[in-house]
């Protein structure tokens, strides 16, 4: 049995409280205006267009998206409430008519305004609402965004920043929820404002989960069982079982590696750089793998070190879930200086007793700043011990010194608050997964990816080069052969054109030339539909396609479709091959989400710049593993199917269809579609 407890399933399990999480299509989005000495009226136009830009595409209604304002010049206001409007006429009317609010201003209190009465219940804010907060700043507040804005995120609320003229980059940044390749737009312009606009979109229309509670370990049947006994009493029961579709807790994580143990410490900085929420967001965090760690003496093993101006063990290597948690929630900020590298030197003092155990030993590093003292030379010698290093930096802490400590960009991540850290679990946890850096679902399984290069007549040749670099970044994670991964690549520019097909280069290093020869087309006019089309005909076996592998198109694009692309995507779908697609720039979401079909395959980002930062959650997208077991029943879920891998799926795909059609006929009325698995 792996250490790692994994469901069967890579799929959101149907809860019957539908009030738990967030249903598709529903948004409470706040405007949060600032206005500024001398430059209210040259920049209010700009603002005002913004507002009716973004408010005209979406659907609002009082069932869907409600719209709050608060302005903030000398006079904090709140212009409208959530509950304000009941349609959007009367609302782009009212925004017609806001006068300029001159004058300095405060953004942090205008942001705790938000959290404490905007979103709130009596003021029209919905549990079951994605909570949008939207900054529109032209110059520094007079006041500390920081907290006010975390407590905002932190509550589940997604932030963006827009910054006017002269807005202080360095402030957004803080304001806004990570990454800031999506939620920051530092200069914004008339032509940033379609990026903006379909950002902001896709944060209240998007069908993933937002649940305010822990899903629980159950059994599948168990659950499916009682959620349509309750059916059976609905009303409206087929309205409410689409709903139910939509709103549900993920129950695992991203796939990992069969492993009989490995020993894990956790190395917290707690100087005073950290806040007492910047803690509790630490220890969530770790308690947030003991869902997905089999924690025992045959198995993983936690121990955590704090450090600030000296390190301290907390607790060493334990075997029991319940007493990590308890060491970890004991953890208290310390205050002072933070010397990474003097905590570094401490625990390659003590790291030979867990050598005797012959398991895979990792030492997780979380930052909130800069280093202050040597600690290269102490974590290259934890590294030559054969302990794997992950570094993972929040707030000011530098990107460069983080490599260096982790010694791999690969196992280095970033987020810009600590409250952010939840969003990168999933790398961590397949970077401890696959050590050698090898997505290990492409090292066992065969699959076939195939590449879509679409660049624009705007795309200059740098950005194309940086278009090939993820490219080649993402293929040197794959294990390439013959029995391997299969790669293809097609640019798309005034045509498409085959650079080489899924047969034509059988190792990573033939793969990797043959980019690196790829030139730029003439670009031009983009027909995505008409290129999509075409790429079904390079995974047939004729074309070097495998039957019986996975199947994946990576659509990479800087320009929006003339054609009809839905078509075409649903095509490729029906023939069993997941696309993912990566937009850059001043691209539409909603089309790319018509392509991809599903919100979790599609990567929106600001520029070429911000490329490379994206190539875990490529990767990651890419590498599902099918699960050996599924949470709490190690050798297979009772009552469905205790099968494993791939035919395991497929088996217990067809159980629980057939399972849920017999107890469909307990309904009457309507004929409810079984979960897609």
């Amino acid at each position: 049995m792996g250490f790692f407890k994994r469901s069967n399933l890579h799929w959101f399990l149907l809860l019957g409280d539908s009030e738990a999480c967030v249903g598709a299509g529903v948004a409470d989005v706040v405007f949060v205006l600032k206005g500024s000495e001398g430059t209210g009226e040259d920049n209010f136009p700009f603002v005002l267009t913004f507002l009716s830009l973004i408010i005209n595409s979406l659907e609002i209604s009082q069932a869907k998206v409600r719209v709050g304002i608060v302005t903030s010049g000398p006079w904090l206001r709140v212009e409208a409430h959530l509950n304000t409007f009941t349609g959007k006429a009367e609302l782009l009317h009212f925004i017609g008519l806001l006068p300029p609010r001159e004058g300095g201003a405060k953004i942090g209190v205008a942001l705790k305004l938000t959290w404490e009465m905007l979103f709130s219940e009596e003021r029209g804010g919905r549990k079951n609402a994605q909570k949008v907060a939207v900054v529109i700043a032209d110059s520094k507040s007079q006041d500390s965004v920081r907290e006010a804005a975390s407590f905002l995120r932190r509550d589940g609320a997604t932030i963006y920043a827009v910054g006017v003229k002269d807005a202080d980059p360095t402030e957004l940044e803080e304001m806004a929820s990570h990454p800031s390749s999506r939620h920051v737009f530092p200069r914004a312009n008339f032509s940033s404002l379609r990026l903006i606009i379909n950002n902001v979109k896709t944060s209240g229309i998007e069908p993933a989960s937002f649940c305010t509670k822990d899903c629980p370990c159950i059994s599948m049947e168990a659950e499916i069982l009682e959620y349509l006994e309750k059916l059976k009493d609905l009303k409206n029961q087929k309205s409410q079982l689409e709903k139910a579709e939509r709103t549900c807790c993920l129950l695992s994580s991203s796939a990992c590696a069969e492993t009989h143990g490995a020993d894990i410490f956790f190395l917290l900085d707690v100087s005073g750089r950290i806040s007492q929420l910047d803690l509790r967001d630490m220890q969530n965090f770790i308690i947030g793998f003991l869902r997905f760690l089999r924690i025992g003496p045959d198995h993983v093993r936690m121990g955590v070190v704090t450090y600030s101006h000296s390190p301290s063990l907390q607790s060493d290597l334990m075997e029991d879930a319940d007493q990590i948690k308890e060491a970890v929630l004991a953890l208290q900020r310390e205050g002072g200086a933070a010397y990474v590298g003097k905590a570094l030197s401490f625990l390659n003092q003590g790291t030979g007793e867990t050598a005797e155990r012959q398991v895979p030993r990792y030492l997780v590093v979380i930052s909130g700043g800069e280093a202050t003292d040597d600690f290269k030379g102490p974590a290259e010698a934890l590294r030559r011990k054969d302990i794997t290093l992950l570094a993972i930096g929040a707030k000011k802490s530098n990107e460069t010194q983080l490599t260096e400590i982790s010694g791999d960009s690969r196992r280095t991540f970033y987020v810009n608050h600590f409250d952010a850290l939840k969003s990168i679990s999933d790398g961590v946890l397949a970077e401890i997964c696959a050590p050698e850096g090898e997505f290990l679902m492409f090292g066992a399984y065969p699959a076939d990816v195939f590449f879509l290069m679409s660049s624009s007549a705007a795309l200059s040749k740098r950005d194309f080069e940086k278009m090939k670099d993820l490219l080649k970044s993402v293929i040197s994670l794959f294990s390439i052969g013959p029995n391997a991964v299969h790669v293809g690549v097609m640019q798309v520019g005034a045509n498409h054109s085959l650079e080489f097909g899924l047969n034509k280069y059988l190792s990573r290093e033939e793969v990797l030339r043959a980019v690196d020869r790829i030139s730029k087309h003439a670009g031009g006019t983009t027909y995505l539909g008409k290129a999509l089309r075409s790429v079904e005909d390079y995974f047939l076996p004729s074309r070097g396609a495998r039957g019986g592998t996975s199947k994946t198109l990576v659509m990479i694009t800087d320009g929006n479709s003339l054609d009809d692309v839905e078509d075409a995507a649903e095509g490729l779908r029906n023939m069993g091959i997941e696309i993912l697609a990566v937009g850059v720039g001043d691209v539409y979401d909603l089309q790319l989400l018509r392509i991809v079909g599903n919100p979790k395959n599609l990567f929106s980002i600001w520029n070429f710049n911000f490329l490379a930062n994206n190539k875990k959650k490529v990767v990651n997208a890419i590498c599902r593993k099918p699960s050996t077991s599924p949470p709490c029943h190690p050798q297979g879920a009772p009552g469905i199917n205790g099968k494993h891998g791939i035919e395991g799926q497929r088996g217990l795909r067809g159980d629980l269809v057939s399972f849920l059609s017999k107890q469909q006929k307990g309904l009457q009325g309507f004929s409810p579609n079984p979960p897609t698995l």
